[in-house]
Protein backbone atom coordinates (compact mmCIF):
# COMPACT_ATOMS: atom_id res chain seq x y z
CA UNK A 1 0.00 0.00 0.00
CA UNK A 2 1.52 3.59 -0.99
CA UNK A 3 1.93 5.67 1.80
CA UNK A 4 0.92 9.59 1.17
CA UNK A 5 4.58 10.59 0.53
CA UNK A 6 5.51 8.21 -1.89
CA UNK A 7 1.55 9.04 -3.85
CA UNK A 8 3.10 12.98 -3.84
CA UNK A 9 6.47 11.73 -5.04
CA UNK A 10 4.28 9.87 -7.98
CA UNK A 11 2.77 12.70 -8.55
CA UNK A 12 6.02 14.56 -8.99
CA UNK A 13 7.44 12.53 -10.90
CA UNK A 14 4.15 13.02 -13.55
CA UNK A 15 5.10 16.97 -13.45
CA UNK A 16 8.63 16.17 -14.29
CA UNK A 17 7.80 13.69 -17.30
CA UNK A 18 4.93 16.40 -18.55
CA UNK A 19 7.78 19.10 -18.38
CA UNK A 20 10.26 17.20 -20.31
CA UNK A 21 12.66 16.62 -17.05
CA UNK A 22 14.55 13.89 -16.47
CA UNK A 23 15.55 14.71 -12.68
CA UNK A 24 14.24 16.89 -9.95
CA UNK A 25 17.11 18.07 -7.46
CA UNK A 26 14.71 19.45 -4.44
CA UNK A 27 16.98 21.33 -1.94
CA UNK A 28 14.20 23.35 0.61
CA UNK A 29 13.77 21.25 3.58
CA UNK A 30 10.13 22.12 3.85
CA UNK A 31 9.44 20.12 0.13
CA UNK A 32 11.89 16.83 1.51
CA UNK A 33 9.48 17.17 4.17
CA UNK A 34 6.55 16.89 1.81
CA UNK A 35 7.48 14.46 -0.35
CA UNK A 36 9.18 12.12 2.23
CA UNK A 37 8.09 12.81 5.50
CA UNK A 38 11.48 13.33 6.75
CA UNK A 39 12.44 16.67 9.05
CA UNK A 40 15.26 18.17 8.88
CA UNK A 41 16.18 20.88 11.10
CA UNK A 42 15.96 24.49 9.30
CA UNK A 43 19.78 24.69 9.86
CA UNK A 44 20.67 21.58 8.18
CA UNK A 45 20.75 21.00 4.16
CA UNK A 46 19.51 18.20 2.66
CA UNK A 47 18.92 16.95 -0.85
CA UNK A 48 16.53 15.03 -2.55
CA UNK A 49 17.09 13.10 -6.28
CA UNK A 50 13.28 12.62 -7.87
CA UNK A 51 14.22 10.40 -10.90
CA UNK A 52 12.82 7.09 -12.91
CA UNK A 53 14.68 5.23 -10.48
CA UNK A 54 14.37 4.91 -6.69
CA UNK A 55 13.82 8.25 -5.31
CA UNK A 56 17.52 9.19 -2.99
CA UNK A 57 17.30 11.24 -0.30
CA UNK A 58 20.71 12.94 1.06
CA UNK A 59 21.22 14.09 4.64
CA UNK A 60 23.91 15.53 6.92
CA UNK A 61 26.36 12.42 8.40
CA UNK A 62 25.83 14.27 11.88
CA UNK A 63 21.69 13.54 11.60
CA UNK A 64 19.84 10.66 13.56
CA UNK A 65 17.88 10.11 10.31
CA UNK A 66 16.80 6.43 9.53
CA UNK A 67 18.15 4.67 6.53
CA UNK A 68 15.52 3.59 5.07
CA UNK A 69 12.15 4.68 4.59
CA UNK A 70 9.45 2.56 2.90
CA UNK A 71 10.03 3.30 -1.69
CA UNK A 72 13.10 6.05 -0.60
CA UNK A 73 16.66 5.39 -0.04
CA UNK A 74 18.67 7.45 2.47
CA UNK A 75 22.24 8.26 2.39
CA UNK A 76 24.85 10.62 4.71
CA UNK A 77 26.07 13.08 1.98
CA UNK A 78 30.19 12.90 1.96
CA UNK A 79 30.85 15.56 -0.81
CA UNK A 80 28.88 17.02 -3.75
CA UNK A 81 30.75 14.45 -6.35
CA UNK A 82 28.69 11.28 -4.87
CA UNK A 83 25.46 13.33 -5.55
CA UNK A 84 26.89 14.53 -8.87
CA UNK A 85 28.10 11.05 -10.11
CA UNK A 86 24.31 9.75 -9.56
CA UNK A 87 22.76 13.04 -11.93
CA UNK A 88 22.08 11.21 -15.45
CA UNK A 89 22.44 13.44 -18.32
CA UNK A 90 19.96 15.60 -19.91
CA UNK A 91 17.48 18.06 -18.10
CA UNK A 92 17.72 18.67 -14.57
CA UNK A 93 14.91 20.87 -12.71
CA UNK A 94 16.14 22.51 -9.56
CA UNK A 95 14.53 24.93 -6.87
CA UNK A 96 16.45 28.24 -8.34
CA UNK A 97 15.09 30.25 -4.75
CA UNK A 98 16.60 27.47 -2.88
CA UNK A 99 19.88 25.93 -4.04
CA UNK A 100 22.88 27.82 -3.64
CA UNK A 101 25.06 29.02 -6.39
CA UNK A 102 28.38 26.78 -4.76
CA UNK A 103 26.94 23.92 -5.13
CA UNK A 104 24.91 24.26 -8.15
CA UNK A 105 28.55 24.63 -10.06
CA UNK A 106 29.22 21.48 -8.13
CA UNK A 107 26.76 19.44 -9.47
CA UNK A 108 26.48 21.06 -12.97
CA UNK A 109 28.39 18.23 -15.46
CA UNK A 110 28.78 18.16 -19.26
CA UNK A 111 25.40 16.81 -20.89
CA UNK A 112 22.93 18.30 -18.01
CA UNK A 113 21.28 21.35 -18.42
CA UNK A 114 19.86 22.76 -15.73
CA UNK A 115 15.89 24.33 -15.28
CA UNK A 116 14.57 26.75 -13.57
CA UNK A 117 11.91 24.36 -11.70
CA UNK A 118 10.66 25.98 -7.99
CA UNK A 119 7.10 26.12 -9.18
CA UNK A 120 7.18 22.82 -10.69
CA UNK A 121 8.34 21.16 -7.73
CA UNK A 122 5.74 23.26 -5.11
CA UNK A 123 2.68 22.95 -7.57
CA UNK A 124 1.30 19.66 -5.81
CA UNK A 125 1.37 21.92 -1.93
CA UNK A 126 -1.11 23.91 -3.21
CA UNK A 127 -3.90 21.24 -2.49
CA UNK A 128 -3.83 20.26 0.75
CA UNK A 129 -5.31 16.51 1.56
CA UNK A 130 -7.39 15.72 4.66
CA UNK A 131 -4.23 15.31 7.37
CA UNK A 132 -2.94 18.20 5.73
CA UNK A 133 -5.82 20.70 6.76
CA UNK A 134 -5.90 18.79 10.38
CA UNK A 135 -2.45 20.12 11.07
CA UNK A 136 -3.72 23.31 10.20
CA UNK A 137 -6.39 22.99 12.40
CA UNK A 138 -4.77 22.32 15.00
CA UNK A 139 -2.17 25.14 13.92
CA UNK A 140 -5.14 27.60 14.57
CA UNK A 141 -6.57 26.08 17.50
CA UNK A 142 -2.68 26.41 19.39
CA UNK A 143 -3.32 30.38 18.28
CA UNK A 144 -6.82 30.74 19.12
CA UNK A 145 -5.87 29.40 22.65
CA UNK A 146 -2.77 32.04 22.84
CA UNK A 147 -5.29 35.05 22.06
CA UNK A 148 -7.61 33.80 24.94
CA UNK A 149 -7.05 35.50 27.69
CA UNK A 150 -4.53 38.32 27.05
CA UNK A 151 -3.69 41.11 29.19
CA UNK A 152 -3.29 43.40 26.08
CA UNK A 153 -4.23 47.39 27.83
CA UNK A 154 -1.44 48.78 30.14
CA UNK A 155 0.85 45.53 29.14
CA UNK A 156 4.11 46.11 26.40
CA UNK A 157 4.01 44.99 22.95
CA UNK A 158 6.88 43.27 23.69
CA UNK A 159 5.68 41.66 26.19
CA UNK A 160 2.02 40.23 24.85
CA UNK A 161 4.53 39.19 21.87
CA UNK A 162 6.52 36.75 24.14
CA UNK A 163 3.52 35.49 26.50
CA UNK A 164 2.05 34.87 22.13
CA UNK A 165 5.07 32.91 21.05
CA UNK A 166 5.44 31.01 24.58
CA UNK A 167 1.95 29.71 24.68
CA UNK A 168 2.70 28.12 21.49
CA UNK A 169 5.46 26.05 23.01
CA UNK A 170 3.84 25.30 25.93
CA UNK A 171 1.09 23.65 24.36
CA UNK A 172 3.31 21.74 21.88
CA UNK A 173 3.63 24.01 19.14
CA UNK A 174 6.13 26.61 17.61
CA UNK A 175 5.74 29.90 16.20
CA UNK A 176 5.45 30.14 12.35
CA UNK A 177 6.65 33.48 12.40
CA UNK A 178 7.50 36.67 14.23
CA UNK A 179 4.43 37.90 16.03
CA UNK A 180 3.54 41.83 15.30
CA UNK A 181 1.78 43.45 18.47
CA UNK A 182 1.14 47.02 16.85
CA UNK A 183 -0.57 49.70 19.53
CA UNK A 184 -1.75 53.06 18.30
CA UNK A 185 -0.01 55.30 15.28
CA UNK A 186 1.92 51.76 15.38
CA UNK A 187 -0.53 49.65 13.47
CA UNK A 188 -0.40 51.92 10.98
CA UNK A 189 3.15 50.31 9.62
CA UNK A 190 2.49 46.61 8.03
CA UNK A 191 5.84 44.72 9.07
CA UNK A 192 6.08 46.15 12.55
CA UNK A 193 8.39 45.19 15.16
CA UNK A 194 7.06 44.84 18.75
CA UNK A 195 8.59 47.32 21.40
CA UNK A 196 8.65 48.19 24.85
CA UNK A 197 5.20 50.80 24.19
CA UNK A 198 2.73 50.34 26.58
CA UNK A 199 -0.30 49.31 24.69
CA UNK A 200 -3.42 52.42 25.53
CA UNK A 201 -7.30 52.21 25.27
CA UNK A 202 -9.22 53.92 22.57
CA UNK A 203 -6.66 53.59 19.83
CA UNK A 204 -6.37 50.29 17.33
CA UNK A 205 -4.09 47.39 18.54
CA UNK A 206 -3.16 45.14 15.57
CA UNK A 207 -2.15 41.40 16.91
CA UNK A 208 -0.77 39.16 13.90
CA UNK A 209 0.66 35.78 14.77
CA UNK A 210 0.10 32.06 13.88
CA UNK A 211 1.34 29.04 15.41
CA UNK A 212 3.02 26.00 13.94
CA UNK A 213 2.03 22.52 14.19
CA UNK A 214 3.97 19.47 12.74
CA UNK A 215 4.78 22.13 9.71
CA UNK A 216 1.78 23.50 9.50
CA UNK A 217 1.40 26.91 9.76
CA UNK A 218 -1.52 29.49 11.13
CA UNK A 219 -1.59 32.99 10.01
CA UNK A 220 -4.63 35.44 11.53
CA UNK A 221 -4.55 38.89 12.20
CA UNK A 222 -6.88 40.51 14.62
CA UNK A 223 -7.97 44.23 15.45
CA UNK A 224 -8.80 45.43 18.85
CA UNK A 225 -10.71 48.65 18.44
CA UNK A 226 -13.90 48.20 20.60
CA UNK A 227 -12.65 51.68 22.96
CA UNK A 228 -11.67 53.34 19.61
CA UNK A 229 -13.07 56.59 18.16
CA UNK A 230 -15.78 56.55 15.70
CA UNK A 231 -13.12 56.97 12.79
CA UNK A 232 -11.58 54.01 13.45
CA UNK A 233 -14.27 52.01 14.30
CA UNK A 234 -15.82 53.40 10.56
CA UNK A 235 -12.31 52.03 9.42
CA UNK A 236 -13.22 48.36 10.98
CA UNK A 237 -16.17 48.26 9.70
CA UNK A 238 -15.24 48.72 6.10
CA UNK A 239 -12.29 46.17 6.40
CA UNK A 240 -14.52 43.78 7.87
CA UNK A 241 -16.82 44.06 4.64
CA UNK A 242 -13.93 44.09 2.12
CA UNK A 243 -13.08 40.65 3.61
CA UNK A 244 -16.76 39.01 3.64
CA UNK A 245 -17.06 40.17 -0.32
CA UNK A 246 -13.61 38.60 -0.97
CA UNK A 247 -14.65 35.54 0.65
CA UNK A 248 -17.84 35.61 -0.98
CA UNK A 249 -16.24 35.07 -3.73
CA UNK A 250 -13.53 32.94 -3.10
CA UNK A 251 -14.71 29.71 -5.01
CA UNK A 252 -13.27 27.00 -7.20
CA UNK A 253 -12.71 27.83 -10.36
CA UNK A 254 -11.78 31.39 -9.52
CA UNK A 255 -8.33 32.88 -10.55
CA UNK A 256 -6.31 34.21 -7.23
CA UNK A 257 -5.68 37.56 -10.00
CA UNK A 258 -9.57 37.98 -9.72
CA UNK A 259 -9.70 38.27 -5.56
CA UNK A 260 -7.08 40.95 -6.05
CA UNK A 261 -8.91 42.66 -8.70
CA UNK A 262 -12.37 42.59 -5.96
CA UNK A 263 -10.18 43.83 -2.96
CA UNK A 264 -8.59 46.54 -5.08
CA UNK A 265 -11.99 47.78 -6.37
CA UNK A 266 -13.74 47.54 -2.88
CA UNK A 267 -10.91 49.79 -1.67
CA UNK A 268 -11.08 52.47 -4.27
CA UNK A 269 -14.35 52.47 -4.00
CA UNK A 270 -14.05 53.46 0.07
CA UNK A 271 -11.42 55.82 -0.70
CA UNK A 272 -7.92 53.73 0.54
CA UNK A 273 -5.07 52.99 -0.73
CA UNK A 274 -4.24 49.30 -1.03
CA UNK A 275 -0.70 48.16 0.81
CA UNK A 276 -0.43 44.36 -0.05
CA UNK A 277 -1.86 42.02 -1.46
CA UNK A 278 -5.53 40.57 -0.28
CA UNK A 279 -4.01 37.34 1.16
CA UNK A 280 -1.80 34.31 0.35
CA UNK A 281 -1.78 30.88 0.24
CA UNK A 282 -0.42 29.02 3.75
CA UNK A 283 1.05 25.86 4.21
CA UNK A 284 4.09 24.52 5.10
CA UNK A 285 5.16 27.74 4.59
CA UNK A 286 3.55 30.99 5.85
CA UNK A 287 3.46 32.71 2.39
CA UNK A 288 3.01 29.50 -0.76
CA UNK A 289 1.41 29.51 -3.77
CA UNK A 290 -1.34 29.89 -4.90
CA UNK A 291 -0.86 33.03 -6.31
CA UNK A 292 -1.21 35.57 -9.45
CA UNK A 293 -2.21 33.62 -12.07
CA UNK A 294 -3.34 30.59 -10.44
CA UNK A 295 -6.87 28.60 -9.98
CA UNK A 296 -8.32 28.17 -6.66
CA UNK A 297 -9.17 24.38 -6.22
CA UNK A 298 -11.28 22.65 -3.65
CA UNK A 299 -8.58 21.81 -0.96
CA UNK A 300 -6.16 24.81 -1.08
CA UNK A 301 -6.02 26.89 2.05
CA UNK A 302 -5.31 30.42 1.76
CA UNK A 303 -5.33 33.54 3.95
CA UNK A 304 -8.15 37.19 3.68
CA UNK A 305 -6.63 40.02 4.76
CA UNK A 306 -7.52 43.01 3.93
CA UNK A 307 -5.81 46.16 5.63
CA UNK A 308 -5.85 49.92 5.86
CA UNK A 309 -3.11 51.82 6.93
CA UNK A 310 -3.76 56.03 8.10
CA UNK A 311 0.26 57.02 8.68
CA UNK A 312 0.37 58.64 12.34
CA UNK A 313 -3.11 57.60 13.08
CA UNK A 314 -3.60 53.69 13.13
CA UNK A 315 -4.67 51.08 10.92
CA UNK A 316 -7.00 47.93 11.09
CA UNK A 317 -5.80 44.06 9.25
CA UNK A 318 -8.51 41.32 9.73
CA UNK A 319 -6.80 38.34 8.54
CA UNK A 320 -8.67 34.97 8.38
CA UNK A 321 -7.93 31.26 7.00
CA UNK A 322 -10.17 29.79 4.48
CA UNK A 323 -10.17 26.23 2.75
CA UNK A 324 -11.40 26.37 -1.15
CA UNK A 325 -14.42 24.61 -1.58
CA UNK A 326 -17.10 24.31 -4.53
CA UNK A 327 -19.51 27.00 -3.09
CA UNK A 328 -18.53 29.49 -0.43
CA UNK A 329 -15.09 28.37 1.41
CA UNK A 330 -15.01 27.35 5.35
CA UNK A 331 -13.43 29.86 6.93
CA UNK A 332 -10.79 28.01 9.47
CA UNK A 333 -10.38 30.80 11.83
CA UNK A 334 -13.73 32.26 12.72
CA UNK A 335 -13.79 31.27 15.88
CA UNK A 336 -10.29 32.94 17.45
CA UNK A 337 -11.10 35.71 18.99
CA UNK A 338 -8.93 38.25 21.09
Amino acid sequence: MKTVFSQRREKLKSIMRSSGLDVFVVTSNKDIYYYTGVSLPEEEAGLLLISSDRPRLFVSPLLAVKESVKGLQISAIQNARQIRNLIPKGRIGFDEYDMRYYLLKKLKKPGTKWIESAERIKEPRMVKDRGEIRMIKKAISLTSLALKGLEIYGNTEENIARRIEASFIENGGEKAFATIVASGKNSSMIHYTPANRVVKRRRPVIIDCGARYSGYCADISRTLCDSCGKKHRRVYEDVRSIQEEIIDHAKEGVKFSELQEIYEKEMKRLGYRVMHSFGHGVGLDVHERPYRSDILRKGMVITVEPGVYIKNSGGVRIEDMIVIRKGRPKILSENVRL
